[in-house]
């Protein structure tokens, strides 16, 4: 880790993307890489300790066997109040409790969403599959728990669905499973808003379209979270919001949708009306 980044996040700035922020982890010694874990056998039961078990790091496995070097996993992120703070920007050598509570407070006074900025070139751009190149098996998507019906890619992924009657796009974390090289489920429980608008393009005979993002900057996936954000509201202003400057996305050339520049990996295509797969379980 550089000086000037551990600089910049003790002052409050914000670090740029997913990979500033592991190396803002690696440098207050909260980051441990593993190399060889299975992708069936180890990372799902490693993560499972790792949630269970107070102060854990947060890890990232490469070299995982049957996958390329470099196609990566990364779990436990916002395990310990140090890793909150570098997502807020705050110092994590002097946060506590009150600080990280007093940040929040501070933030969600006179709160004013912020939308993303539309940019023409991003890091998201810089390996771009199409058509018969897109191979979802390539991602090591691991068997998280013993009577998992398959290899799920998210829960931590984040699904973009848009309203087919307002510009307003849901940011939300459902799960996604991986059924072949082609195709990838997502199971969206009753009552989230994704659910309700997806129907809401089933109800008209139309194709609803979605980007699923996985490996991205972890205020993404705390703003999909937020259960305050409220139907019609978007997540991605949110996010502007807390971070006081706007998220740069780039149009999706299928959807249209707004990608973040910085993602590390978007699936972007259609789920379409009356294409049923058997999805699950999740041992969860």
């Amino acid at each position: 880790m550089t000086d000037a980044l551990a600089t910049r996040s003790a002052t409050g700035a914000r670090w740029r993307d997913l990979r500033d922020w592991l190396r803002l982890v690696d440098g207050i010694g909260e980051l441990r890489v593993v190399r060889g874990a299975d992708s069936e056998a180890d990372i799902g039961n490693v993560t499972e300790m790792l949630d269970h078990t107070e102060n854990t790091p947060c890890v990232l496995f490469d070299g995982i066997p049957g996958f390329q070097d470099g196609y990566r996993v990364a779990v436990n992120a916002q395990g310990t109040l140090k890793r909150q703070a570098i997502t807020l920007g705050l110092d994590p050598a002097t946060v506590t409790h009150d600080s990280l509570m007093g940040r929040w407070r501070e933030i969600l006074r006179g709160f004013e969403p912020i939308p993303p900025r539309t940019v023409a070139d991003g890091p998201i751009l810089q390996h771009v599959q199409r058509g018969d190149e897109v191979d979802l098996a390539k991602f090591p998507a691991p068997i998280w728990h013993d009577k998992d019906g398959g290899r799920f890619i998210g829960t931590a992924s984040v699904n973009l669905i848009p309203d087919p009657d307002s510009d307003w796009i849901n940011a939300g974390t459902y799960r996604n499973q991986v059924f072949d090289a082609k195709n990838l489920g997502i199971w969206i429980s009753p009552g989230k808003h994704g659910r309700m608008l997806r129907e809401k393009w089933f109800a008209r005979g139309q194709r609803c379209p979605i980007v699923v993002l996985v490996g991205h900057d972890p205020l993404i996936f705390m703003a999909a979270c937020a259960e305050g954000i409220l139907y019609g509201q978007s997540e991605f202003g949110w996010l502007g919001g807390v971070r006081a400057e706007p998220l740069d996305v780039i149009r999706g050339e299928v959807t249209a949708l707004p990608i973040p520049a910085s993602a590390e990996i978007a699936l972007e295509g259609y789920m379409e009306p009356g294409e049923l797969h058997f999805e699950g379980p999740y041992g969860e």
